[in-house]
C-alpha cells in the first residue's frame, strides 16, 4: 500500500495503544523507514494529532544520535502518519522475553547510554514521561535508541486521555505521577530505575491488576531486594537502583547528569551526605529541619504557637515525663531536658489557634492536653504577697506604734481591731484563693519565647519562603522550594560558606520562592479539565462542520483552534519556567555533593554559575507574570 506518493507500506512491525507501526520503503531514497499511523478511532482526535505533531517537534529539537529521528509528518485526508528512522534490532522488553535477565555489566552499559540520552533531553527541557523497556531499542551494534516521545513535554494536554485515565505505563510511573500527574526529569529517572530493576531480575518491582493497588505499592510499599534475586549484583549497583527508585523525588538523583557521574564513579552520594536533625510540624505532621522555625512542607511557623493570647495548654499531673519530653523534642526540637515539678502547664497565654494545633499534635504522641482560658488567679497570686505584707505591717503597727503622736497629732492613725480586720481579711482571702489555685496555676515548662528571638534572627530568611510553602500552593512547587532550602541548610551547617556565597544563595532562594509561588498560580489556572473542555468543543465543532449541521461551525472551530494553539504556546513557556526550578535544585545538590562529600572548594565556575542564576531568575519572574496575565485573558 502506498501513500503520499513516496512511501510504500510493507509489513506491520509494532502496535501501541494509539498507533500502528509499519516498515515502509522510501521510493525516493530507496531506503527503509518506519511509519507510525494513528488508529482509526483517533484520526480526528485533536489531542492525538497534537501528540504526533509534538513528537516530530521534540525529536528534531533534541537532535541526538541515540534518539530515533522523525523525518516527516504526513496528513492525507483524515489520516495522519509519522515517518521515522527504521532501527534494525529489538526492544529491551522483547530481549528480556527471549533471553531472561541481562548480565549486570551489560545493564550498566545500557543505563549509561540511556542516561546520556536523558541528559541531552532534560538539558533541552524535554521529559520523556513514558520511559520503559518497550521504548528502548537495542540495535545490532549493542547500542540503544530511545523512541516514542509522543507524550513528552505535554502537561495539561497529554496528561489525560479521552476517558480521563493517566497516560504512561503504570508499572513504570513515579508516585508523583500517580498522585497528582506531576512530572519532571526525576520522573524519568524513576522509570529508568524500574527498567533497571526489570533488566536485572526479569520482573518489575511492583505488579497488580488494580491501578489503585499499584499506586499504593509505588507510594508506600518497601522495595523488593534486588540482590536477593541476583546475588552477583554488586552492592553499589543495588544502591544506585534504589536511589533511582526513591519514593520521594527529592531523595532521588536530581538530574540524569548527576546519576551518570555517580554510575561511572561507582559512588552513591546520598549515603555519604550528613543528615539534618528533624522535628515534627504541628500542623502537617511532616518531618522538617529542627533548627528553623518554619515548616518547609506547609509553611507553618511553629513559633506562632507561642503568640500571646488568652489560652493555656496544660497536661495532667500523672502524664508520663518521657512522653512529654519526646513530644517537646519532636515538635519544638528541644534538646535539653526540663523539670516538671508540680506544674502541669505546657504553654501559657497563647492564642486559640495555636492552642488547638498543639493539642491535636500531642494526641499523636499519646499526650493529652487540655485547652482553657487563661487563669485569672495568676494575677491574684501576684497580689497575694503585697496583701500579706500590708497585713503584717498593719498588725505590727497596731502592736508597736499605737498612741504615737507628734506635735499633738497622730504620726499615723491608730489601728484598732476593726482596722486590722479590714486589712487582714481581704489579705487572707487573697492568700486562700492563690493557694487554692496552685493546683491549676500555670507556668511554662519550655522556655520557648526566650529561644524564638535568637532563632528568628539567625534564620529570618525562612520567613520569605512562607508564601511559596502555603498549603494552597501546588505540591510540585512547595517541594521544589523545600529541597532548595534543605540543600542550603546542609551547606550552612556543614559546609564552608563565606559571607558572599551565603548571601548569594539566600538571594537565589528568595527569588526561587517568588517564582515558585507564581508558577503554582499558573499551574492551577493551566488546568487539564479546562483544556479537555476546549478539546471536546473543538471536536464537536469539527464534526458539526463536516456534517454541515450547525451554522457558524467553521468559525467556531477556527476560534477554538486558535485558542488551543495559544494554550499550547503558553504551556511551553510555562514548562521552561518550571525547568528553572529543577535546574536550580540540581545546581544546589551538585554544590552540596562537591562541598560535603567530595570535600572540594567552591570553584570559580560554580560561583559564576550561581552569580548568573540571579538575573536569570529575575527574567523568569517577569516571564511567569506575563504568562499569568495572558492565561487569565485566555480563560
Amino acid at each position: 500500500m502506498a501513500f503520499s506518493d513516496r512511501y510504500t507500506l510493507q509489513e506491520k512491525i509494532g502496535e501501541g495503544q494509539s498507533a500502528n507501526v509499519y516498515q515502509a520503503l522510501d521510493r525516493q531514497t530507496d531506503s527503509l523507514v518506519a511509519v507510525k499511523e494513528l488508529k482509526a478511532h483517533l484520526r480526528t482526535d485533536p489531542v492525538s494529532i497534537e501528540r504526533f505533531r509534538r513528537e516530530a517537534q521534540v525529536t528534531r529539537h533534541i537532535n541526538h544520535p541515540r534518539v530515533v529521528s522523525v523525518y516527516d509528518l504526513v496528513c492525507e485526508g483524515d489520516r495522519t502518519y509519522l515517518v521515522m528512522e527504521y532501527v534494525r534490532g529489538r526492544d529491551l522488553k522483547t530481549t528480556l522475553r527471549l533471553t531472561g535477565p541481562l548480565p549486570w555489566g551489560q545493564v550498566v552499559t545500557l543505563l549509561a547510554q540511556v542516561l546520556d540520552v536523558l541528559t541531552a533531553c532534560h538539558g533541552r527541557n524535554v521529559v520523556h514521561r513514558d520511559l520503559k523497556p518497550q521504548n528502548i531499542v537495542l540495535d545490532q551494534e549493542g547500542g540503544v535508541k530511545l523512541l516514542d516521545f509522543g507524550v513528552a513535554k505535554i502537561m495539561a494536554a497529554s496528561d489525560l486521555t479521552q476517558t480521563g485515565a493517566a497516560l504512561g505505563s503504570p508499572e513504570y510511573m513515579a508516585p508523583e505521577q500517580f498522585a497528582a500527574n506531576l512530572y519532571d526529569p526525576r520522573s524519568d529517572l524513576y522509570a529508568l530505575g524500574v527498567t533497571a530493576f526489570e533488566l536485572l531480575t526479569g520482573t518489575v518491582p511492583y505488579q497488580s491488576d488494580s491501578l489503585a493497588v499499584l499506586y499504593q505499592q509505588h507510594a508506600t510499599a518497601p522495595l523488593p531486594s534486588l540482590r536477593a534475586a541476583r546475588p552477583e549484583v554488586p552492592e553499589w549497583l543495588e544502591c544506585f537502583v534504589h536511589r533511582l527508585l526513591a519514593k520521594d523525588r527529592y531523595q532521588r538523583y536530581q538530574s540524569a547528569q548527576e546519576a551518570l557521574a555517580d554510575l561511572k564513579s561507582r559512588r552513591v552520594l546520598s549515603r555519604e551526605l550528613p543528615q539534618l536533625a528533624r522535628r515534627e510540624c504541628v500542623q502537617c505532621a511532616g518531618a522538617t529541619p529542627a533548627e528553623v522555625p518554619v515548616c518547609l512542607h506547609c509553611g507553618f511557623n511553629t513559633f506562632d504557637a507561642v503568640k500571646r493570647g488568652d489560652f493555656d495548654v496544660t497536661c495532667a499531673r500523672d502524664q508520663d515525663d518521657e512522653k512529654l519530653y519526646s513530644f517537646a523534642q519532636a515538635v519544638f526540637g528541644l534538646r535539653k531536658r526540663f523539670k516538671r515539678g508540680r506544674r502541669t502547664l505546657l504553654i501559657t497565654g497563647v492564642d486559640a489557634f495555636a492552642a488547638q494545633v498543639l493539642a491535636r499534635s500531642a494526641e499523636k504522641h499519646e499526650i493529652f492536653l487540655s485547652v482553657a482560658p487563661h487563669s485569672p488567679y495568676g494575677e491574684l497570686r501576684k497580689a497575694a504577697p503585697l496583701a500579706l505584707a500590708c497585713f503584717m505591717f498593719g498588725w505590727l503597727w497596731n502592736w508597736v506604734a499605737r498612741g504615737w503622736t507628734v506635735s499633738g497629732r497622730y504620726f499615723f492613725d491608730a489601728l484598732d481591731a476593726l482596722d486590722v480586720a479590714q486589712i487582714s481579711l481581704p489579705a487572707a482571702l487573697l492568700v486562700v484563693l492563690s493557694r487554692s489555685s496552685l493546683r491549676r496555676e500555670v507556668r511554662p515548662l519550655l522556655p520557648l519565647r526566650e529561644a524564638v528571638g535568637g532563632i528568628l534572627r539567625e534564620h529570618g530568611w525562612v520567613r520569605e519562603l512562607q508564601p511559596s510553602l502555603r498549603p494552597e500552593r501546588t505540591e510540585s512547587t512547595r517541594t521544589a522550594v523545600c529541597a532548595l532550602a534543605e540543600s542550603y541548610l546542609l551547606l550552612r551547617k556543614y559546609g564552608a560558606l563565606d559571607d558572599a556565597l551565603r548571601d548569594q544563595l539566600q538571594a537565589i532562594l528568595r527569588d526561587a520562592a517568588r517564582l515558585a509561588a507564581l508558577v503554582s498560580e499558573v499551574e492551577q489556572t493551566l488546568g487539564a479539565q479546562r483544556f479537555l473542555a476546549w478539546s471536546n468543543d473543538y471536536a464537536a465543532a469539527e464534526r458539526a462542520e463536516r456534517e454541515d449541521a450547525l451554522s457558524g461551525a467553521a468559525l467556531r472551530r477556527r476560534r477554538l483552534g486558535e485558542q488551543l494553539q495559544a494554550y499550547f504556546e503558553l504551556q511551553e513557556r510555562y514548562e521552561a519556567i518550571v525547568n528553572r526550578l529543577t535546574r536550580l535544585n540540581a545546581l544546589f545538590y551538585r554544590l552540596v555533593a562537591r562541598s560535603l562529600v567530595l570535600r572540594l572548594e567552591v570553584d570559580a565556575d560554580m560561583r559564576d554559575t550561581l552569580r548568573e542564576a540571579v538575573p536569570e531568575l529575575e527574567r523568569d519572574l517577569q516571564i511567569a507574570a506575563e504568562v499569568q496575565r495572558e492565561l487569565e485573558a485566555l480563560t
